[in-house]
C-alpha cells in the first residue's frame, strides 16, 4: 500500500474525477435487496413486492457467491457509457469467455495473460500470487470459495445467467426507479466538489475512500494516474475498484459533510460518556444524583467514602460528559442528573451504530 502522500498536491488533485453511474447502482442495488441497511428497508420490501420469483432465485444465487455481488462489477469498469444500460448489457453478452474472466476475476493478469489461464484452482492460485507482492490468508480464502470454482468450470453458463438476471431486473423495476437517482447523484458530486475545493485533496480522498493509503496498483508496474469518485444511494459506504492506473472509488452519496461532522461530534461525545462511566466510584456518585436530586458536594463526598477533592474531581468529568448539572442552593453547589441526556444514551449508541453500518466497509 502507498501512503496517501504525494510530492505534488496539484498534481494528485488533478487525477480527480466524478462521475455518475447507472450501471453501477442497478448492480449494487440488487446487492440492496440481498442485505438491506435500515435505510433502504422499505425500498427492500417495496422491489421484492414486484419483481418475478426467477428474478429472485438468480439473485440469491449469484450475489450469494460473488461477495453480494461485489466481485460482479468489474465487468463495467471499462465500459464507456454508465447510462447504457442496455448497451452494457448486451457487452457483457458478447465477451469471450478470457475477457468474461478477465473482470470476474478482478483484473489480476492482463488480457493475454488471462487468456492462458487453466481452469483450475491451483491456476488461480498461481495467478494471484503474481498479482501481488503478498497474498493474504483472506485473498487466498476468497478465490478458492465454491463459487469462484464453479465459475471455472462453466464460465458461459455463469455469464448468461448473470446477464438474464440484470436484463431482467432493469426491464421489470430498475430502468424507471433509476430516474429519482440523478437529482441526489448531482446534489452530492456539488456538495463534495465544494468540500474538495476547501481541502487538502489527499485528506479528502482518505476521507471518501475509508483509506489511509492507496493501493498498489495491479497488475504491477502501473503508477495511479487517476481517482474516479462515483456517487451511489445503494452502496456500502466505501468501496474501491483498481488497476491498471486508475482507481474507482464508490461512496454514499447520503453521507454529506455536515452528516460528517455530526457524526465525528457523535462519537466524542459517546466517548466521553464511556470514560464518565467507565469508574466505579463515577457510576455510584450517578446513581445516588439520580436517586436523590439536588445532593452537594460535601454529602457525596460522605456518601461514597471518598475525600472532597476526589468527589470534586469525578463530578468535573461527569458534568463534562453531559450527564449531571450545577444548581446552586443553599449557600452550597447542588448537584442533579440531566435525566434526558440519560435516558437518550441508548438513543445515541444506536444512532452512532447503525450509521457505522452504513458507513464502514
Amino acid at each position: 500500500m502507498a501512503p496517501l502522500v504525494a510530492t505534488d498536491t496539484d498534481e494528485f488533485r488533478s487525477m480527480i474525477t466524478f462521475r455518475t453511474s447507472t450501471i453501477y447502482e442497478m448492480l449494487l442495488s440488487l446487492g440492496a435487496l440481498q442485505h438491506p441497511s435500515r435505510r433502504h428497508e422499505s425500498w427492500v420490501e417495496q422491489t421484492n413486492a414486484v419483481l418475478p420469483q426467477d428474478v429472485l432465485d438468480d439473485l440469491d444465487f449469484l450475489y450469494g457467491r460473488f461477495e453480494n455481488g461485489i466481485l460482479l462489477m468489474e465487468l463495467a469498469i471499462d465500459y464507456p457509457d454508465h447510462h447504457d444500460v442496455d448497451g452494457f448489457l448486451n457487452w457483457v453478452e458478447q465477451l469471450s469467455v478470457p475477457q468474461f474472466l478477465f473482470y470476474v476475476l478482478g483484473r489480476l493478469a492482463t488480457p493475454e495473460e488471462m487468456a492462458r489461464l487453466e481452469p483450475n484452482e491451483q491456476s488461480l492460485l498461481s495467478l494471484i500470487t503474481h498479482a501481488f507482492q503478498e497474498v493474504s490468508a483472506h485473498t487466498k480464502r476468497r478465490y478458492r470459495t465454491a463459487g469462484y470454482l464453479e465459475l471455472l468450470a462453466e464460465p458461459e453458463t455463469f455469464k448468461a445467467r448473470i446477464v438474464r438476471l440484470w436484463r431482467r431486473y432493469w426491464t421489470v423495476h430498475f430502468k424507471e426507479k433509476s430516474k429519482a437517482c440523478h437529482e441526489t447523484w448531482d446534489e452530492s458530486i456539488a456538495e463534495k466538489s465544494m468540500a474538495l475545493s476547501r481541502q487538502d485533496a489527499q485528506e479528502f480522498v482518505r476521507k471518501l475512500s475509508g483509506k489511509s493509503e492507496l493501493p498498489e496498483q495491479i497488475p504491477r508496474g502501473y503508477s495511479t494516474r487517476e481517482i474516479v469518485l462515483v456517487p451511489s444511494h445503494f452502496g456500502p459506504p466505501h468501496l474501491m475498484f483498481y488497476g491498471y492506473g486508475s482507481i474507482t472509488v464508490i461512496y454514499d452519496c447520503h453521507f454529506t459533510e455536515q452528516r460528517r461532522e455530526e457524526l465525528g461530534k457523535l462519537e466524542e461525545d459517546i466517548i466521553a460518556i464511556g470514560k464518565a462511566l467507565g469508574d466505579k466510584t463515577r457510576l455510584r456518585l450517578l446513581k445516588w444524583i439520580v436517586r436523590e436530586p439536588q445532593l452537594y458536594g460535601r454529602k457525596l463526598a460522605e456518601i461514597c467514602h471518598i475525600s472532597q477533592p476526589s468527589v470534586s474531581r469525578h463530578l468535573r468529568i461527569l458534568k463534562e460528559a453531559s450527564l449531571i448539572e450545577e444548581r446552586p442552593m443553599d449557600n452550597h453547589i447542588a448537584y442533579e442528573a440531566r435525566r434526558g441526556e440519560i435516558k437518550n444514551l441508548s438513543a445515541q449508541l444506536m444512532a452512532y451504530l447503525y450509521e457505522q453500518e452504513q458507513q464502514d466497509k
